[in-house]
C-alpha cells in the first residue's frame, strides 16, 4: 500500500476521532468504580515514589516494606488533617444554640419581608413549610438508604485506592518496562521521554497542590482571625481543601464561610469582608503563588481547564473534578509528542509564539 492510499481525508479523521472520544467516555462512565481509584492510585503513587525510593535505597528496606511505609506516612498526614478538622467541628457543634437562634431570627425576618412584599400571611407560609416537611420525612427512608450506600462506596473507593497505590509502587519497574515494550524499538526514546515528562508534571502538580492547600489555609485563617470571624482555622482549612477544584472551589468556600458568618453575626458587612478577602487571596494564589510553585509545567489554558472540570464532573462526579487537571496535563504531553495529535496539543495550550 503506497503513501497516498494510507492518507485519510479530514472528515474521516474527524469521524474516527469523535467515535474514539465517545467510546472512551462511555467506557470511563461504565468503569468508574475501577478506573477512578486506579487513576487516584497512580497520582499518589507518583507522589510517594521519591519516599519509597529513599527508604529502599538509603535505608535498604525491601520494596514491599518501603511501599507500605510510604503509604503509612501518607495516611498519617491525612489522619492529622482530619483530626484538625474534627476538633474544630466539635467547637462548632458547641455553638449550635447560637446558630439555631440566629436562624430563627433570620426566618422570622424573612417571613415579615414576604408578608410585606407578597402579602402572604404567616399561617399560609407555615402550612407550606409543614407540607414540605411531611414530604421530606416521607422520603427519609430513601435518603437514609442513599446515604448508607454513598458511605459504603466511599469506603470501598478509599480501600481500593490504597491497594492500587501499594501495587503500583511495588510493581513500578514492571509497569514502566511494559509501556516501553508496547511500542517498537525505534519509538522507545520518545516513550521514555514522555513518561519522564508525565511523572515530572504530575509530581510537580500534586506537590504544588499540597503546598497550595497549606498556603491558602494559613493565609485564610490569619485573614479571618484579623476580620474577627469565628472558627478561622476551620474555615481556612476548608477553603484550602476546596480550592483544589479550580474556579469552582473558591465559590464553594465563599458560600460556606458566608453562611457561617451570617449564622454567627447576622451582619452583611462581615460577609462582604469575607468575599473581598477570599477574592484577593484567590487572585494572589492564582497569579503569584501557584505559578511559582507549579511553574509553567501544567500548560493547559483556562478554557480547556474549565471544560475539563465540567466534563470530569459529568463523567465521574466530584472525583472527576479533582482528576480533570492532571488528566488534561497528561493528555497534552501525549498530544505534543505524537505528530498526528499536535493540533490538539496546541489547542489545549496557551497561544504563545514559538
Amino acid at each position: 500500500m503506497n503513501k497516498h492510499n494510507r492518507k485519510l481525508p479530514f472528515y474521516a479523521k474527524l469521524a474516527y476521532t469523535l467515535v474514539a472520544i465517545i467510546a472512551l467516555v462511555y467506557i470511563a462512565i461504565l468503569s468508574k468504580p475501577l478506573l477512578a481509584p486506579l487513576v487516584f492510585g497512580f497520582l499518589f503513587a507518583i507522589l510517594l515514589y521519591p519516599v519509597s525510593r529513599y527508604l529502599e535505597n538509603k535505608i535498604n528496606l525491601p520494596r514491599g516494606l518501603s511501599s507500605f511505609l510510604s503509604i503509612l506516612l501518607f495516611l498519617s498526614f491525612l489522619t492529622l488533617l482530619f483530626w484538625l478538622l474534627g476538633s474544630r467541628f466539635v467547637s462548632l457543634a458547641d455553638d449550635w444554640p447560637l446558630f439555631k437562634e440566629q436562624i430563627i431570627v433570620s426566618v422570622q425576618s424573612l417571613q415579615d419581608w414576604i408578608v410585606d412584599t407578597f402579602h402572604v400571611d404567616k399561617s399560609s407560609q407555615s402550612n407550606y413549610l409543614t407540607d414540605a416537611a411531611k414530604s421530606l420525612l416521607s422520603s427519609s427512608t430513601i435518603v437514609i438508604g442513599t446515604t448508607i450506600r454513598s458511605i459504603t462506596s466511599l469506603l470501598f473507593f478509599l480501600i481500593f485506592t490504597f491497594i492500587f497505590i501499594f501495587f503500583i509502587l511495588f510493581y513500578r519497574r514492571l509497569i514502566v518496562n511494559f509501556l516501553a515494550m508496547v511500542f517498537p524499538d525505534g519509538h522507545r526514546p520518545i516513550v521514555e521521554k514522555v513518561l519522564r515528562r508525565i511523572l515530572y508534571i504530575i509530581r510537580r502538580y500534586v506537590l504544588g497542590i499540597i503546598l497550595q492547600i497549606i498556603f491558602i489555609g494559613f493565609v485564610t485563617s490569619i485573614t479571618f482571625l484579623i476580620i474577627g470571624i469565628k472558627y478561622p482555622v476551620l474555615l481556612g482549612i476548608l477553603t484550602g481543601v476546596l480550592n483544589v477544584i479550580p474556579y469552582v472551589g473558591i465559590f464553594m468556600s465563599g458560600l460556606i464561610a458566608s453562611l457561617v458568618v451570617f449564622a454567627t453575626t447576622g451582619t452583611f458587612v462581615k460577609i462582604f469582608a469575607v468575599i473581598i478577602a477570599l477574592t484577593l487571596i484567590h487572585l494572589t494564589d492564582s497569579n503569584v503563588f501557584l505559578p511559582l510553585v507549579v511553574g509553567s509545567q501544567v500548560q493547559v489554558n483556562a478554557f480547556i481547564t474549565v471544560l475539563a472540570i465540567f466534563s470530569g464532573e459529568m463523567i465521574w462526579g466530584i472525583a472527576g473534578m479533582f482528576l480533570a487537571i492532571p488528566v488534561a496535563a497528561v493528555l497534552k504531553v501525549v498530544f505534543d509528542h505524537v505528530p498526528d495529535l499536535n493540533p490538539w496539543g496546541y489547542l489545549m495550550g496557551d497561544d504563545k509564539k514559538r
